[in-house]
C-alpha cells in the first residue's frame, strides 16, 4: 500500500523455464555519485548455443566496459570482446555479463538508450532472441533495476481534482525489456472505476521502454455537491511473457455546490416590442435547478420555459407580452426565480402601453 495505492504482480514461470531460442536480459544500476555510475547487464536466462553477445549504449559521457569476475557472479569472465567461439554459455544459465562504468556524468536524472542486435544469431524463421529493455535510467544517488520482462509504472498513483480541476493526467510506462517480434509487449486496460471519471484511453498497447502513455482523465463536476473518492483500476500484462499484474490509482474530488445567475434584472418593453430574454447560468458546480414563480403575473404577460436545469450551459427565458386588454401607460411587474442553491433573484418588468 503506497499513498492509498496497491500493484500486484504475478509472473508464470512456465513460460520462462525450458525456452530453448528465447532468452532475457536485465539491467541495474547504481545512483550518480561524483559524475560516476555503474550498470550491470545481467543475463536471467540463457536459451541454447550461446557464444556471443553484441549490443548499443547511446553513452552520454565516458564509459569503460568491464566484465564482472566468476568471483563476482559474473559468467562470461573468459571472454573477451570478440568472439570466443568455443566458449558456449550453459543452457538456462544466469547472472552477471558485463559492467557499464560511466564517468563525467551530469547530476541530473539520464535515459539511456539500449539494444540488443538479435540479428547476429542467424536469419532462419525461429531464431534466437533476447528479450531486454530498450533504455535505462541513472538516477542521482539512487539505484534502479530495468526487468527482462515488461513491468508497469503508474505515475502519478494519485489523482487529486481539488475544487478546480476538470482534466488530470497519468503515466503509463514500461521499466522492462520488449521483444515485439514475440509478443512480449506491455498490454494495459482501465478496469474498475469510480463512475465519475473517465479515462481516454483505456487501454494500449506499449513496444518500448520508458515511453509512456499518458492517459486523460476528466471528471464529471455535474454530480451532487460533496466529497468524492474512488479507485480506478489498471490491469496490465507482458504479452506472451506470461507476467501480469494491476496498479490502483485513487481519485480524489470536491464538487461545490450550485450558484445561480440571472441576467438581466431588467426588462423593459417598449411600445413596440413584444418579446425579450433574459439568461439564466450556474456560475458554481453540480446541477442547478430553477423555477420561475410567475403566480403575481396577469395573463397578458407569460414566461417559457418556466422551469430547468443547467450544468455549465447558459438557459434562455423568453418573457411574451400581450398588450391586448392593458390601459394607455406604463404597467410594472416582476417575478421571482428560485433556484435550488437557496437564492431567489427578482425581475422587473416595465410594459408601454401607447
Amino acid at each position: 500500500i503506497l499513498e492509498g495505492s496497491s500493484e500486484d504482480q504475478s509472473l508464470d514461470f512456465d513460460t520462462v523455464i525450458g525456452q530453448v531460442k528465447l532468452g532475457q536480459l536485465s539491467v541495474r544500476s547504481s545512483g550518480i555519485s561524483g559524475g560516476k555510475a555503474t550498470v550491470i547487464v545481467r543475463a536471467e536466462y540463457v536459451p541454447r548455443n550461446v557464444n556471443k553477445l553484441q549490443f548499443t549504449v547511446d553513452a552520454p559521457a565516458g564509459l569503460v566496459l568491464a566484465r564482472v569476475s566468476a568471483a563476482n557472479g559474473g559468467i562470461i569472465e573468459d571472454w573477451s570482446q570478440t568472439l570466443v567461439a568455443d566458449a558456449v554459455l550453459p543452457f538456462g544459465t544466469f547472472g552477471d555479463l558485463v559492467a557499464l562504468q560511466f564517468s563525467g556524468l551530469p547530476a541530473a536524472p539520464l535515459l539511456i538508450s539500449f539494444a540488443v542486435d538479435n540479428g547476429i544469431y542467424g536469419g532462419d524463421v525461429d531464431p534466437k532472441q533476447f528479450i531486454a529493455p530498450t533504455a535505462f535510467r541513472l538516477l542521482p544517488a539512487a539505484a534502479s533495476i530495468g526487468p527482462a520482462f515488461p513491468s508497469a509504472v503508474m505515475t502519478p498513483r494519485v489523482l487529486d481534482f481539488g475544487s478546480a480541476f476538470h482534466t488530470l493526467d497519468f503515466s503509463i510506462e514500461n521499466i522492462g525489456g520488449i521483444l515485439a517480434p514475440a509478443n512480449v509487449v506491455l498490454n494495459w486496460k482501465v478496469g474498475d472505476k469510480p463512475s465519475f471519471v473517465v479515462p481516454r484511453p483505456f487501454e494500449g498497447v506499449i513496444e518500448d521502454t520508458f515511453v509512456p502513455h499518458i492517459v486523460k482523465v476528466s471528471l464529471d463536476r455535474t454530480g451532487p455537491a460533496g466529497l468524492y473518492a474512488g479507485a480506478m483500476t489498471v490491469n496490465w500484462d507482458g504479452g506472451s511473457s506470461g507476467v501480469g499484474g494491476s496498479t490502483v490509482v485513487t481519485v480524489w474530488a470536491s464538487v461545490s455546490p450550485p450558484v445561480m445567475s440571472v441576467t438581466p434584472l431588467t426588462l423593459t418593453f417598449e411600445p413596440l416590442v413584444d418579446s425579450q430574454t433574459f439568461s439564466i447560468a450556474n456560475t458554481g458546480q453540480s446541477t442547478l435547478t430553477w423555477t420561475v414563480q410567475t403566480g403575481g403575473l396577469p395573463p397578458e404577460i407569460s414566461v417559457s420555459p418556466s422551469s430547468g436545469s443547467t450544468t455549465t450551459e447558459r438557459d434562455d427565458v423568453t418573457v411574451t407580452v400581450k398588450r391586448t386588454g392593458l390601459s394607455s401607460g406604463t404597467h410594472d411587474y416582476s417575478f421571482g426565480v428560485q433556484g435550488d442553491d437557496g437564492t431567489t433573484q427578482i425581475v422587473e418588468v416595465s410594459v408601454q402601453v401607447p
